[in-house]
C-alpha cells in the first residue's frame, strides 16, 4: 500500500491485483499519516466501494495496517511478499 517516491516522500497507492492481469493503479494519496489518508480514501471510494474489496497488501507499518481494517472492513489484511522475505532475509 505504501511507496517512497524520488523526492523521499512516502505515498499510498492503491491498485488492482488480478491474478494474470496487469495492475491498475486506483489512487494516489501522498503521505501515510493514518487519519490524513483515511480522510482522503473516503473521498475517492464509496463505502459501497470499498466493502467490495476482499484483499489488501501492505507493509508491516502499523499506520497501513490501521487505514486497511478502517477503510476495507469485509477484506482480509496480508502482509505483502517484499517486506516478510526481508524480514525473513535479517532473522538469517
Amino acid at each position: 500500500m505504501s511507496s517512497q517516491n524520488p523526492y523521499n516522500e512516502y505515498c499510498t497507492i492503491l491498485s488492482n491485483s488480478d491474478k494474470g492481469r496487469i495492475h491498475k493503479i486506483a489512487s494516489i494519496v501522498p503521505g501515510v499519516n493514518p487519519t490524513s489518508t483515511i480522510k482522503k480514501l473516503k473521498k475517492f471510494f464509496t463505502l459501497e466501494q470499498r466493502n467490495k474489496v476482499q484483499q489488501v497488501a501492505v507493509d508491516m507499518a502499523n499506520g497501513m495496517i490501521k487505514v486497511a481494517r478502517e477503510l476495507f472492513k469485509n477484506a482480509i489484511i496480508v502482509i505483502d511478499r517484499f517486506h516478510v522475505r526481508n524480514l525473513i532475509n535479517e532473522m538469517i
